[in-house]
């Protein structure tokens, strides 16, 4: 049996073709966004986190998710990236292949995490940055991508 590790199983992928049998071990990690309400908004949230767990809920239905490896509330790109992408890329400076994927719902804010609002990556805004003296560190609003390169 494989272990358990920070609430996720490590899966046995097979690796052809080897004429023995040969096993890795491959991570799948889960990890959720959770898009602030919008401000005014009388409808209540779809999903709730629980803090001290990391399990979210759906009122709606009552199913419980209790398997990501990390959530993320609000709209702070930094905090994402350092939840989400920043393990990534550490792996992969190690040689490892990784991937993220960003899947969900049109208009639940897939292209606002990976790449920031619309508008932050313009040729202007990007050279204003680059000739800036406080280059060192991407904007607030640039989504993950842009930070991880």
């Amino acid at each position: 049996a494989l272990p358990q590790r920070h609430g996720f199983r490590p899966v046995a992928v097979d690796i052809l073709p080897p004429p023995t049998e040969v096993m890795s071990v491959a991570e799948i990690r889960m990890s959720v966004r959770v898009r602030p309400l919008v401000s005014g908004s009388l409808e209540p949230p779809a999903v709730r986190t629980d803090p001290r767990s990391g399990a979210l809920s759906v009122p709606l239905t009552g199913d419980v998710f209790d398997y990501p490896s990390s959530v993320v509330v609000g709209s702070c790109q930094q905090v994402a990236y350092d939840a989400l992408c920043a393990p990534l890329v550490a792996q992969a400076m190690r040689g490892h292949e990784c991937t993220l994927v960003a899947y969900g719902q049109t208009g639940s804010g897939k292209t606002h995490t990976m790449f920031g609002p619309p508008g932050c990556l313009v040729e202007n805004a990007v050279r204003r940055w680059e000739e800036s003296k406080n280059n060192t560190t991407a904007p607030c609003d640039w989504g993950l991508f842009p930070r991880s390169v």
